[in-house]
């Protein structure tokens, strides 16, 4: 599944609509898709209604970034996990900080891309988030020990390949940059586009098992209640 999705309400950085976004899905034969627009809820509904329409488990989440820097990735379990959520990004929002170690919310998990804090102190719903190139460093430190907080973490963020320059172009507007100023580090990777469910198997060929474990992560929120 894929854990890190975005539309255009992740501002300056998504290009498809939350529609969009899960028409595209459905076309790959995915059947369980996360929405986790950048400290943005307002794709949500949307989202929810055409994953229903269109026979996807919908999973609703959120993608905290502080001053341009990626801290986690929150996915709700159910209503009560979006809320608390939803309460976080308002807390963000209005504050204009963010603890950089997320805090301990029931019914949500959280997912890293970065080792802010030892394997041992992950906790049972924390993940390191990781792609498949990064697997085999990772499996040479203590992380070795800590295999099942390792999880595959697959982006998009634009349709295509072919739409990678309209998301550096995004990028460019929301840097106030012209476009040879503009650094890898301030875009997604070209990669972070749909694939197919059988690409995405032949990408995790060596550790299936982490994308397996992406698979596991459900969601119950109903916002028709």
């Amino acid at each position: 599944m894929y854990l890190n999705t975005h539309s255009y309400f992740s501002l300056g950085y998504g290009t498809q609509s939350p529609e969009e976004l899960v028409k595209n899905a459905a076309r790959q034969g995915i059947r369980r898709l996360a929405l986790t627009d950048i400290n943005n809820t307002s794709g949500a509904f949307p989202f929810y209604k055409a994953c229903r329409a269109a026979g996807i488990e919908p999973v609703l989440g959120i993608e905290f970034r502080c001053e341009g820097r990626l801290y986690y990735v929150g996915l709700a379990e159910n209503e009560e996990g979006w809320r608390a959520l939803c309460a976080l990004a308002t807390q963000h929002s209005s504050s204009g900080t963010l603890p950089r170690i997320a805090p301990a919310l029931d019914h949500v998990y959280f997912i890293y891309r970065e080792t802010v804090k030892a394997p041992e102190e992950f906790g049972r719903r924390e993940f390191l988030g990781v792609k498949p190139s990064e697997v085999h460093r990772l499996l040479r430190t203590e992380w070795k020990h800590y295999k099942q907080r390792l999880i595959a973490f697959e982006s998009v963020y634009f349709e295509t390949e072919a739409d990678f320059r309209l998301h550096r172009l995004l990028r460019c507007v929301d840097q106030n940059l012209i476009i040879s100023r503009l650094e890898n580090k301030d875009c997604a990777p070209a990669q972070a586009h749909w694939q197919s469910a059988r690409a995405l198997q032949q990408r995790w060929v060596t550790y299936p098992e982490l994308l397996w474990r992406a698979e596991e992560r459900r969601n119950t929120v109903d916002l028709n209640s």
